[in-house]
């Protein structure tokens, strides 16, 4: 009897120490398992961070330029450092391009008609002038026409009468002097052009004189044979 009882104890005591193994086995796993489960989750909480630093643009801000007949413009946008690329928004979240971000030039202003680089026309020569239209913004040259002022063919005319030749002094045709074109003419009205020149008339031979001898006396030297124009 006493031996039953003694197997009956033995056998509780096995039982109740099976069931505090069992717990205990069961209570180190949900240690390790929450353990796990919390390395995983920083893990992804890492992951998710390190991502998220990954996007982050490094943008400089471009504010809009308007664009002259002279310079092109731009619209607003950011341009990503990192990326290279370029977005509308200031979070980097439009893309676009850079060219689509250009704003083309404005057509020139066209001003009044002027006259420019004017040469007066003269007695023989042609004069001319340019037509002109030049931006009034930035003074560009939009349009130029040149046009020829024929010759006048008026000349401003000083008379030379003609002068005789002398044995000592050159003598000249009578001529029209141009004091415009400078040139000579042999009538007033400018229509035959002569060289100076052509209006020199060359001086005139000596006209010799033949002095005779006079013979010395006592009171007056004498002369020998001589001459003279």
């Amino acid at each position: 009897m006493k031996r039953k009882l003694l197997y009956c104890i033995l056998i509780v005591i096995s039982a109740v120490c099976l069931c505090f193994c069992i717990a205990a086995s069961c209570g180190g796993n949900t240690t390790d398992q929450s353990t796990v489960s919390t390395e995983a989750e920083q893990s992804s909480t890492d992951d998710t961070s390190s991502g998220s630093t990954e996007n982050i643009h490094d943008l400089i801000y471009h504010s809009a330029v308007e664009a002259t007949c002279t310079a092109t413009g731009n619209i607003e946008y950011w341009y990503c450092r990192d990326c290279k690329k370029y977005f509308l928004d200031e979070n980097g979240e439009i893309e676009t391009t850079y060219s689509e971000t250009r704003i083309v030039k404005k057509d020139h202003t066209a001003g009044e008609t002027i006259i420019e680089n004017e040469v007066a026309a003269t007695c023989d020569t042609a004069g001319s002038y340019d037509i002109v239209v030049r931006c009034t913004v930035c003074g560009t040259l939009i349009s130029s026409e040149k046009v020829i002022v024929p010759a006048t063919g008026n000349h401003t005319m000083n008379y030379h009468a003609a002068v005789d030749a002398t044995c000592s002094l050159e003598g000249s045709t009578e001529y029209w002097f141009c004091t415009i074109c400078k040139k000579y003419y042999s009538d007033g009205n400018g229509d035959t052009a002569i060289d100076k020149a052509d209006t020199v008339i060359e001086k005139l031979a000596h006209t010799v004189v033949t002095d005779e001898a006079v013979a010395a006396t006592c009171t007056s030297t004498g002369l020998t044979e001589g001459s003279h124009c």
